[in-house]
């Protein structure tokens, strides 16, 4: 699942470092990807260095589907991810 993603935010991310909101990675992996498995994934990712998971500092652009697909980590609402180029080389390496 965790690929999935990193495929997902390749393929979302405008430029080599940048956030792409849960909420469009959700959409881009459709209906066939359970809330459960994602977040799971996500909280996997979020272990590992270079993967940065952040709740939006301007929570006035949050749509209502930003609000619904947010993943929760140590109570907090996140709503953004960014892979560092050094996460998919650490990832590489397994």
């Amino acid at each position: 699942m965790t690929e999935r993603i990193e495929e997902a935010y390749d393929r979302l991310k405008s430029e080599p470092e940048a956030y792409v909101r849960f909420s469009d990675l959700r959409e881009a992996l459709g209906s066939r990807v359970s809330r459960a498995e994602f977040d799971a994934a996500v909280r996997d990712m979020a272990a590992a260095p270079g993967a940065h998971i952040h709740d939006e500092a301007d929570q006035k652009t949050l749509k209502q589907r930003d609000l619904d697909d947010a993943v929760v980590l140590g109570g907090t609402r996140r709503h953004n991810l960014l892979l560092e180029t050094s996460y998919k080389r650490s990832r590489r390496k397994k």
